[in-house]
């Protein structure tokens, strides 16, 4: 059968996440916590407004911190909640989940 990846590519190692996912796939008596998914369906208001901006044409991708409105309303958040404030610019970030956001954080110290 004809190889359609590179070498590269095919040398890449599954991450230790889904190694011990995979594992945990395989016994009985196991409740896998390791994807961090949900058994719950998204509530409805989410839903519906997740929909209405797709049909707005909002499917472009936000910068690699995540939308400056979304980090500024985190901000005004943490100020008004805890007396915090976050300087929405470059010390908030908006990820799809923790190990984003851990990778993101380890690239963000390289480079400071």
């Amino acid at each position: 059968m004809r190889e359609f990846t590179t070498e590269s590519v095919r040398k890449i190692q599954k991450s230790g996440i889904r190694v011990i996912f995979d594992l945990a796939a395989t016994m009985d008596d196991v409740v896998s916590l390791c994807v961090g998914e949900h058994d719950m369906t998204t509530p409805e208001h989410i839903r519906k407004v997740v929909a209405q901006t797709i049909l707005e044409g909002k499917t472009k991708y936000t910068s690699n911190s995540g939308m400056l409105e979304l980090r500024q309303e985190l901000s005004k958040y943490e100020e008004r909640r805890f007396g915090i404030y976050y300087d929405p610019e470059d010390q908030i970030i908006c990820t799809v989940g923790a190990a984003e956001g851990n990778v993101f954080h380890q690239m963000l110290k390289e480079h400071r």
